[in-house]
């Protein structure tokens, strides 16, 4: 005997689906806000070769449409045929819920990216901790395989 009738399995299984669904979406925002505070980075980085006051490039940055599929493919060299609706459309939806905390915190930690995760993505949802740490963890492993080609590469010149 089933515990519940076919109709009753339908629209609990739709029900789960559509708590998968917001949940993928809620990620994908996380992850989203993450890729364009590591784009503020850079453009930062960037701007402060030419400008030195940082009030100045902050500004200029606050301008910009941070959606721009070219800007992405300059910073993080992408390709642009890879920018599908999709991305655009997350991008919009991910800016439009964090642009205030942007305008907030930009100022305050415009140098520490791990804080700008923390104030302006963590706010999205909780889940969004979890993309935070993945980033973290990401960033500590690239920079271990940095560190062991560094020294690789070193070894080799000293014999």
């Amino acid at each position: 005997m089933d515990l519940f009738d076919n109709k009753e399995r339908t629209k609990i299984k739709n029900e789960i689906y559509d708590m998968i669904n917001e949940t993928h979406k809620t990620y994908a925002c996380c992850k989203t806000c993450i890729k364009i505070i590591q784009l503020l980075y850079q453009i930062i980085k960037q701007e402060k070769k030419k400008e030195k006051y940082i009030d100045i490039i902050i500004e200029d940055i606050l301008e910009i449409n941070l959606c721009n599929p070219y800007l992405w493919n300059k910073h993080f060299y992408y390709n642009i045929a890879l920018y599908t609706e999709y991305f655009l459309d997350n991008c919009k939806y991910t800016l439009n819920i964090i642009k205030d905390n942007i305008e907030k915190y930009i100022y305050k930690s415009y140098n520490n990216q791990n804080d700008l995760y923390i104030y302006i993505c963590l706010p999205i949802n909780p889940i969004c901790k979890t993309a935070i740490m993945e980033q973290q963890k990401d960033l500590n492993h690239n920079i271990n395989i940095q560190t062991f080609s560094f020294l690789f590469f070193f070894t080799r010149i000293a014999h």
